[in-house]
C-alpha cells in the first residue's frame, strides 16, 4: 500500500471550501497520550484526514497543536513537518487509502484526493493526487488523530480537516475570522442512530454562538428526533435549515406527525427546507423503478414547496457518500427530472435555485 499524507476540507480557524461548520460532541480517547508540537511561523497549515479539531486562544509565541491518536491502527500514524510553498506545516500521515472512521457511522462514506506531498483542499487544483476513501465501517485502517490547536495573538494558522468536526470551544476571534472567510452557517446531526450526533448541551452552545454571527442553523434531522426536540427547535435564535424534509417516511404518508409539524414550521418565516435526499427517504433500490426513480417523494416535496415556497432549497446531495452500493447510489440526471417534477414551473424553480439560497446565504450583500 502507498504510504500517503492525507488530509482535506478546511475547517478550525479558515474553512474555505464548504459554508456549513459542522459541531459535535467531543471524543474522549482512553490510553492515548498527547503529542506536543510547537510551529514557529507566522504562517501555519495544519492537515489532518481524519478527527477532531478544537480551536483556541493560546500564550507565548509559538503555535501549539496537542495531538491525540485513536483507533486500532493508531500506531500506524506517523506526523511530518516542514514548510511548503512558504507555509509551515504539521501533516499527519495515514498509511492506507482506505480508511476506517467509526464516527462517521457504520453506511457513510466519503472521498477526496489528496497530494503527493500531503496537502489538500487549499484552493489549488483539487482533481490531482491519491483518491483516499474514509468509511465508517468496514475494512482499512482504523485510525485518526485528534487536534487540540492553540492559536497565540498575531499567528494564522489554517486548519484543514478531511472527515471530523470542531466543537463549539472555538474562540470568538477564530469565528470571526471564519465568518470573514465566508462562513454562513452551522450544521448539526440529530438522528435515530448510535454514532455521528451532536450532544444537546453542545448543541445549545454552539447555536447561542452562531447566533452572534448571524449564521443558519442547519439540522440533519429525522422525523422522530424533530418531534421530540419541537421545543427546542421552534427556540432557535436563527434562521433553521432542515434537511430532506427531516427524512419523512413515503410509506407513512403525509399526514404522519412528523411531516405535518415540519409542514406547520414552514408557517414561521425563520424555517426553511431542503427538497433533498428523495435516495435517501425511498430506501429503494434504484432497478426496482420503472422509470423515473424516487417518485414516492414527489407528494411530499410538492406539499413543502406549497407551503413556502420563498423558503425551499435544493441540491443534488452528491457525492451520495453513503449510498455507494450497487443500486443505491442515484443518478444526478434522474434527480434534476425529479426537481421538474416537484416544481413544474419555471419562475418557481428559479427562486428555488438562485434566489432563495441567495437571500438566506447573503450572496448578493
Amino acid at each position: 500500500m502507498r504510504k500517503l499524507d492525507r488530509l482535506t476540507e478546511r475547517a478550525g480557524v479558515a474553512i474555505g471550501l464548504t459554508a456549513i461548520l459542522a459541531f459535535s460532541a467531543s471524543a474522549v480517547l482512553v490510553g492515548q497520550q498527547a503529542e506536543r508540537y510547537e510551529l514557529s511561523g507566522r504562517e501555519i497549515a495544519v492537515y489532518n484526514l481524519v478527527g477532531q479539531v478544537t480551536v483556541q486562544q493560546g500564550r507565548g509565541s509559538a503555535v501549539v497543536v496537542e495531538l491525540t491518536r485513536g483507533g486500532r491502527d493508531a500506531g500506524e500514524l506517523s506526523v511530518e513537518s516542514g514548510t511548503i510553498r512558504g507555509i509551515e506545516t504539521l501533516r499527519v500521515i495515514y498509511p492506507d487509502d482506505q480508511i476506517v472512521y467509526p464516527e462517521l457511522g457504520r453506511r457513510s462514506r466519503t472521498e477526496l484526493r489528496v497530494r503527493e506531498d500531503g496537502t489538500f483542499g487549499d484552493g489549488r487544483m483539487s482533481l490531482r493526487g491519491n483518491r483516499v476513501r474514509i468509511r465508517g465501517s468496514g475494512s482499512g485502517t482504523e485510525a485518526w488523530a485528534d487536534l487540540v490547536v492553540e492559536v497565540p495573538a498575531g499567528r494564522t494558522v489554517a486548519t484543514y480537516l478531511g472527515v471530523g468536526r470542531i466543537d463549539d470551544k472555538t474562540p470568538k476571534g477564530e469565528l470571526e475570522r471564519l465568518r470573514d472567510g465566508g462562513i454562513r452557517g452551522v450544521r448539526f446531526n440529530l438522528l435515530d442512530r448510535p454514532q455521528g450526533n451532536v450532544d444537546l448541551g453542545v448543541f445549545d452552545r454552539a447555536v447561542d454562538r452562531a447566533a452572534e454571527f448571524g449564521w443558519s442553523i442547519d439540522l440533519h434531522i429525522d422525523m422522530k428526533n424533530l418531534l421530540a426536540e419541537e421545543k427546542r427547535i421552534r427556540a432557535l435564535p436563527s434562521a433553521v435549515v432542515i434537511d430532506h424534509m427531516a427524512r419523512a417516511k413515503p410509506a407513512a404518508g403525509l399526514n404522519q406527525p412528523g411531516f405535518q409539524l415540519l409542514l406547520d414550521l414552514m408557517r414561521d418565516e425563520k424555517f426553511w427546507v431542503k427538497v433533498t435526499g428523495a435516495d435517501k427517504l425511498c430506501k429503494t433500490n434504484i432497478h426496482s423503478y420503472y422509470g423515473l426513480p424516487f417518485v414516492d417523494v414527489i407528494p411530499f416535496a410538492r406539499a413543502v414547496i406549497a407551503a413556502a415556497p420563498e423558503r425551499v432549497l435544493w441540491g443534488t446531495d452528491w457525492p451520495h457518500s453513503n449510498n455507494f452500493a450497487p443500486g443505491k447510489t442515484p443518478n444526478d440526471g434522474d434527480l434534476l427530472d425529479l426537481l421538474a417534477e416537484f416544481v413544474p414551473d419555471e419562475k418557481t424553480r428559479h427562486k428555488i435555485l438562485v434566489d432563495n439560497p441567495a437571500t438566506l446565504y447573503g450572496f448578493n450583500k
